[in-house]
C-alpha cells in the first residue's frame, strides 16, 4: 500500500496546530493548508508511506509551470521555497509519486488571501449601555490592529433621537441585530452576536476561518461630485457553476463631532454605577458633546445593505480574477472627507454571511484621476459614460489606453493638445501619455 503524506506552508507548524485541510484520495493523504496569508514562500514537505519503497523512488511537484524533483530520505521529501506567492492569489499545485505499483497524485490550490473580520455594532446617543461598543471597538483594534473593519451603526428614530442616525439603514439594523442595544456581531454570523463585551468570544469563532475570496481595491475620487469610481478585484480559491456572491460598500466617518447638545451620549457607567467601561465610569451622565468624539459612524450603503445583485458572476474560475467597478456617491452629512473611508465586503447571499472585506482612505485617493505629474509635463485626464478626455499644455504626442491588469486597448497619436474619445474600458483605466516633453501615467475613472 502506498500513502503519500503532505505538508505545506512557510510556517509549517504553526499552520499545523492551527488546524489543516485533509482529504482522502484512495492511496493519497494530504494536508495542507489552504490559505498563506497574505502570502509568502511556499514550502511544501510530506512523508510516503510504502512497503516497496526504495532509494530510487521520487516525489515530483508541478507548481506555477514549473516541475521539481525531491529524493525520499526515510521517506520523506522536501520542497523548500519553490514559489513566492503575491498577496491575494491563488496556485495551482499537483504532487506525483511512481511506486512499484502504480501512479499516485494530487491536485489541489494554495492561496494568499489576507483576511478581515467586518463588524457591525448598533449603538445609539440615547443608549446609556452603548458606551460599552465603542470601547468594544478600540479594544479589538489595540489587539488585534488591521483585522477589523468595523462599523457602528446609530439607531435613531422619533422615539430614540439619534443625530448620526441614517433613516434607510434602521431596517436592515433591526434584521440584523435586533432591537436590544448595543449589540455587535462579525461577519454577519448569528453565532458571533451580542454584547460587544464579549467580543472575544465572537473573534474566536472567526479567526481561523479560511477566507474563500481576496479583494484588492482600486479607486479614484472626483473632487467637484464627491464621486468615487472603486474597482474591485476579487480572486477566489475554490471554482463555482452557481454562486451567489455579492459585493456591499459601507461610507464611514471617523472622528465625528459636534457641540450641539443632540450629541450628548447618555451613559449609564457613571460614576462606576455599572462597573468599570474604559473610562465612562468617570465621566457624567449624559456624557456632553463637547466630550465626545464617534468614530467608526456608518454614513449609509452604497448600493444594498446585502450587496449589489450581479456584481459577481455565478460561474467562477478558481484563480482567475474577476472585477466589478461600483461608483460610491459621499452623502451631505459627512463633516470632514479626509475622515470618510469604505468598506467594501463580500457576502455569500446563500449564507447571509460575510466572507471576506477590505478598506480604504477616501484621503488617499488620487483626485481627479490625475497621477504623478512630470516635471516637464502637465497633463490632465478625466472621463464619464465611456468618454475619455486629455489636455495638456503641449501637444500630448502618443495616448494609450490600458485595463487596470494591463491590457492596451487603445492607442492614439495626436498632433493636438486636446483629445477625446471613446475610452473601450469600464469601470477605471490606466492612461499613458508619451510627448516630447516626457511620460505621464494617470488612473482615470470611466
Amino acid at each position: 500500500m502506498n500513502k503519500l503524506l503532505l505538508f505545506g506552508s512557510l510556517f509549517f507548524l504553526s499552520a499545523w496546530q492551527a488546524g489543516l485541510s485533509a482529504a482522502n484520495e484512495g492511496k493519497l493523504v494530504v494536508n495542507v493548508p489552504k490559505n498563506i496569508e497574505g502570502g509568502g514562500l511556499v514550502s511544501i514537505k510530506g512523508v510516503v508511506e510504502d512497503e516497496s519503497l526504495s532509494s530510487s523512488n521520487l516525489v515530483k511537484l508541478f507548481i506555477d509551470g514549473k516541475e521539481y524533483v525531491s529524493e525520499l530520505t526515510d521517506g520523506g521529501f522536501s520542497f523548500d521555497n519553490v514559489l513566492d506567492l503575491p498577496e491575494n492569489s491563488v496556485v495551482s499545485y499537483r504532487l506525483q509519486y511512481v511506486s512499484a505499483e502504480d501512479t499516485v497524485e494530487n491536485e489541489g490550490t494554495i492561496s494568499s488571501f489576507t483576511k478581515k473580520i467586518l463588524v457591525e455594532e448598533g449603538t445609539g446617543m440615547w443608549c446609556g449601555g452603548c458606551p460599552a461598543g465603542a470601547v468594544a471597538l478600540e479594544q479589538m483594534e489595540e489587539a488585534y490592529p488591521g483585522v477589523f473593519a468595523s462599523v457602528s451603526l446609530h439607531y435613531g428614530t422619533e422615539r430614540n433621537i439619534d443625530p448620526l442616525g441614517v433613516p434607510e439603514l434602521i431596517g436592515p439594523m433591526e434584521e440584523l441585530l435586533g432591537n436590544a442595544y448595543p449589540t455587535l456581531i462579525m461577519n454577519r454570523k448569528q453565532k458571533c452576536k451580542g454584547h460587544p463585551s464579549d467580543w472575544k468570544r465572537y473573534y474566536a469563532g472567526v479567526r481561523n476561518l479560511e477566507p474563500v475570496a481576496g479583494l484588492t481595491l482600486d479607486a479614484v475620487i472626483d473632487e467637484d461630485t464627491s464621486r468615487i469610481w472603486v474597482d474591485t478585484e476579487i480572486m477566489f480559491s475554490e471554482s463555482y457553476e452557481n454562486a451567489d456572491f455579492r459585493l456591499g460598500y459601507y461610507i464611514i466617518e471617523n472622528n465625528v463631532h459636534s457641540d450641539d447638545e443632540s450629541y450628548n451620549q447618555t451613559n449609564y457607567y457613571a460614576g462606576g454605577a455599572m462597573g468599570r467601561m474604559g473610562g465612562f465610569e468617570d465621566l457624567p451622565n449624559p456624557v456632553p458633546a463637547s466630550l465626545m468624539y464617534y468614530n467608526e459612524v456608518a454614513r449609509g450603503v452604497s448600493g444594498d445593505f446585502y450587496g449589489v445583485e450581479g456584481s459577481v458572476p455565478a460561474v467562477i474560475t478558481a484563480g482567475q480574477p474577476v472585477h466589478y467597478g461600483h461608483s460610491v456617491v459621499l452623502p451631505e452629512t459627512i463633516m470632514s472627507k479626509t475622515n470618510v473611508e469604505i468598506i467594501v465586503f463580500l457576502v455569500d447571499n446563500m449564507t447571509g454571511e460575510v466572507e471576506n472585506c477590505e478598506t480604504f482612505a477616501v484621503k488617499d485617493l488620487a483626485v481627479g484621476g490625475v497621477g504623478t505629474v512630470d516635471a516637464d509635463m502637465a497633463v490632465r485626464a478625466w472621463g464619464g459614460d465611456g468618454t475619455l478626455v486629455v489636455k495638456g499644455e503641449d501637444a500630448l504626442g502618443t495616448v494609450e489606453i490600458y485595463t487596470l491588469d494591463g491590457v492596451l486597448v487603445k492607442s492614439v497619436k495626436t498632433s493636438s493638445n486636446v483629445i477625446s474619445l471613446s475610452a473601450d474600458v469600464t469601470g477605471i483605466a490606466i492612461v499613458k501619455v508619451a510627448g516630447d516633453n516626457g511620460e505621464q501615467v494617470m488612473k482615470v475613472a470611466l
